[in-house]
């Protein structure tokens, strides 16, 4: 999995075009901008134990009805992803068997650029997952309702430059 925060907030989630990587729409758009549906496949997941919470989660779409927009590629070679749409994610702890049903929108704009990183920023309720190796370390899982901006390099790292807005703690509320 390239990284949660983008498949889903990037769910806007932020968004499953990370986790499947550059879109082949992009090089069949013909110099227009490709909408497609996001898959239920790129925004279900299983994170687990130390990855997110100290145990594992699953998260499984409720309603699906997000989108991805890729536009050509730039003169720099940067393709520019917007999700949007409605997406409601059931997150579950997979040990105990509790639940919680969570609207996690975004939208969310992602950037691919040439040298193989990838920027981008969520806006409204977006997951935020954060793993021991990202920036800052994890394990953190959250809903954010506010802005998030962040950087996957190219070697993979997920760096956070900036996150504002209230938090809904996931792991807490599946504990």
């Amino acid at each position: 999995m390239k990284r949660l925060w983008t498949t889903l907030a990037l769910s806007a989630c932020a968004s499953a075009v990370l986790l499947f990587g550059l879109p082949s729409s992009v090089a069949t758009a013909g110099g227009k901008p490709v909408r497609a549906p996001m898959p239920d496949a790129a925004v279900t997941f299983d994170l687990p134990a130390g990855q997110a919470c100290t145990f594992e989660v699953t998260g499984v779409p409720v309603v699906n009805r997000e989108f991805t927009t890729t536009f050509p590629a730039g003169p720099n070679g940067d393709v520019k992803v917007t999700v949007d749409g409605l997406l409601i994610e059931r997150l579950t702890n997979v040990s105990t068997g509790k639940a919680i049903v969570l609207n996690v929108s975004g939208p969310a704009i992602l950037v691919y650029h040439a040298d193989g990183s990838i920027s981008g920023t969520a806006y409204g309720p977006s997951l935020l997952h954060l793993s021991p190796t990202d920036v800052p370390p994890g394990p953190i899982f959250v809903v954010n309702y506010g802005r998030i901006v962040a950087t996957i390099t190219a070697g993979g790292q997920f760096i956070v430059q900036s996150r504002f807005g209230p938090e809904f703690n996931i792991c807490r509320a599946l504990s």
